[in-house]
């Protein structure tokens, strides 16, 4: 068995696109690296996202949604490290990597170009992620660089799109995501370099 990465996605403020950016770079990485790939989501909202009923879980593809209770997350997401790159869908939960029994942990912060979002992130103290993905909406007055003074990470951009919202909304999400979407989260959790 190996140990794979744990990847958990942050927002400081509810409605920044956590869930969706979660299960998009699940998505991506699977995708990219033709293996399989888990979700630990605590709210089910992930099952949502890929239009399967609350249920126990459910598999689109290569993407295993997997939801569990908030008190529980640590332990299903360390398990589930040893089949495979996990991505949890933290919310905004503090971080949770000092409960992870030494596996790697990157943190991801999702955020939009929104003065409440950028205010309250520089407020948090106790996140300090390692990459982030700026949710940008048109007609913001706040840039890219802006995020970036903020939070100290250079953010992966993804604009809001219609076609994630169509796909979410259809139920369709783990089978039609708009290319470009895939493409920006893709540069969040990279694929190993192979050897």
């Amino acid at each position: 068995m190996s140990t794979s990465t744990i990847f958990e996605f942050h927002a400081v403020k509810g409605g920044a696109g956590c869930t969706t950016v979660t299960v998009g770079a699940a998505f991506a990485h699977a995708d990219a690296t033709g293996r399989p790939v888990h979700v630990v989501s605590a709210d089910r909202d992930a099952l949502t996202v890929i239009g399967a009923p609350q249920c126990e879980g459910a598999t689109v593809g290569l993407v295993t949604v997997h939801p569990v209770d908030p008190g529980h997350v640590p332990v299903a997401a360390s398990e589930l490290a040893d089949e495979g790159p996990v991505f949890v869908d933290a919310g905004t939960a503090g971080p949770l990597g000092g409960y992870y029994a030494g596996r790697e942990v990157v943190t991801v912060l999702v955020v939009r170009n929104c003065y409440l979002h950028l205010r309250r992130a520089a407020g948090v103290s106790y996140l300090r992620p390692d990459r982030a993905v700026l949710v940008r909406e048109a007609g913001r007055a706040l840039g890219v660089r802006d995020v970036s003074n903020v939070i100290g990470v250079q953010p992966v951009v993804v604009d809001v799109s219609e076609g994630v919202a169509r796909a979410i909304d259809a139920g369709l999400f783990g089978l039609r995501r708009p290319r470009e979407f895939d493409r920006a989260l893709a540069q969040v959790t990279p694929a190993p370099a192979v050897a």
